[in-house]
């Protein structure tokens, strides 16, 4: 499939604090990632190159890493603006290419992997919408991670039947069959729709109190708990509330992804 050629994109339904996907949100063809290949010792060994999101569909990122080669993401492009996720450690850089086959998703470990903005991200009485799938049962995991226990969103929580909770220092709301329940003493509309382990989630008016500095994408509070561990396809972040527009973002997402 071809990336937004028909219909609105993200943002054009309203415009993102930052976007971060492999296909397109603004309905051009911006840079996406950068990828290391990892040639095993071969001729320039550990070579990066950054794709565009036409470069990644048309098998150029492919023929980058080679065949039976590994690659891997040592930036994720913020699609709308400058606030990139930086990755230089190369044992701590997420996955896109296993053995000469090209994934539609990042791979984090789970241990090491993760991002780093290019500068902190206040998100506080924002929205978020997430397309990911962790891959431990009953292991919590952190989308986006900050320098206090008190500043990261969200945590998810993937039991042996993929219904996903939320479970944090702040906020604590149960999942039953893929069904959010109410949160307490929040004014937060949380909402998560699974189908095969995938989920779309949405957080919509996050009032975080202390207010959210974010600077990681997979790694929890002090960069030390709750690493993902799964694939991430998708995360699209906004400053304000977006309860206006969550059905058309939702149906956008959904007309790519099919998640339900």
């Amino acid at each position: 499939r071809r990336l937004n050629q028909v219909g609105e994109t993200i943002s054009s339904i309203a415009t993102p604090l930052a976007a971060y996907s492999l296909r397109s949100i603004t309905g051009g063809d911006p840079r996406a990632v950068r990828v290391r290949r990892d040639t095993s010792g071969a001729a320039g060994d550990d070579d990066e190159q950054d794709f565009t999101v036409s470069e990644i569909n048309s098998g150029a990122l492919l023929d980058f890493v080679g065949s039976g080669n590994d690659g891997f993401v040592s930036k994720w492009y913020d699609q709308v603006g400058v606030n990139h996720g930086l990755q230089s450690t190369q044992g701590s850089q997420p996955q896109i290419v296993e053995s000469g086959t090209l994934r539609d998703y990042l791979i984090f470990d789970g241990t090491n992997s993760h991002f780093a903005f290019t500068s902190a991200l206040d998100f506080d009485d924002g929205s978020g919408f997430f397309v990911v799938k962790g891959t431990t049962p009953e292991n919590q995991q952190t989308l986006l991670g900050g320098y206090s226990n008190n500043n990261y969103l969200p945590v998810l929580q993937n039991g042996s039947t993929a219904a996903p909770y939320t479970s944090s220092m702040t906020v604590g709301s149960d999942f039953v069959n893929g069904v959010a329940q109410s949160w307490t003493d929040r004014d937060d509309a949380y909402d998560a729709i699974v189908t095969n382990n995938y989920v779309l989630a949405s957080f919509i008016d996050i009032d975080n109190s202390p207010s959210a500095t974010l600077k990681d994408i997979g790694r929890g509070a002090g960069g030390t708990t709750w690493v993902w561990k799964g694939q991430m396809k998708e995360i699209v972040l906004y400053s304000t509330n977006q309860s206006t527009n969550r059905t058309a973002l939702e149906a956008n997402i959904n007309s790519y992804y099919s998640i339900f």
